[in-house]
């Protein structure tokens, strides 16, 4: 039986939406609620990570929290589309995921990060699940610095 409601990306580079089935909403199956919960929700960043200290965001509900939820990938907005800003990518979805492998939910998380066109970010997330099953989810990212490509 489904445990939360479920969130999914409508289209390549779109938002997150609430899924409606008939009259209700759709239950999540499997971890897709959480993973877009883990990778979209704001965490705080540092000082130096912005060009304006009001500008550092994150979630209010991490000041109640024993650790901080979420992850840094709002952060795509102000980064140029390079290699080295898709590395970073890949270590900030991996590092807002590491909840499930410290809760006992996933045994390995894989990100794969590659250019989908000129402002344009594929996330490829792999989960291996304890029970030996692998779970995937592919979600795109947008770029605002998109024409600042390299060739990379």
């Amino acid at each position: 039986m489904a445990q939360d409601i479920l969130i999914q990306q409508q289209e390549q580079g779109g938002s997150l939406d609430l899924v409606i089935e008939g009259t209700d909403f759709k239950g999540a199956e499997g971890l897709e609620t959480t993973v877009a919960t883990l990778l979209f929700t704001d965490a705080r960043a540092a000082p130096e990570e912005v060009n304006s200290p009001e500008k550092r965001r994150g979630w209010v509900g991490n000041v109640l929290r024993s650790r901080e939820l979420g992850g840094m990938l709002w952060l795509t907005s102000q980064i140029r589309n390079t290699q080295v800003a898709r590395n970073k990518i890949q270590r900030w979805a991996e590092d807002s995921l590491q909840p499930l492998i410290d809760d006992g939910l996933a045994s390995e998380i894989i990100v794969d990060v590659t250019q989908d066109g000129s402002r344009g970010i594929k996330l490829a997330v792999t989960i291996n699940i304890k029970e030996g099953e692998i779970e995937n989810f592919d979600l795109w990212l947008v770029t605002d610095l998109g024409n600042l490509t390299d060739a990379n």
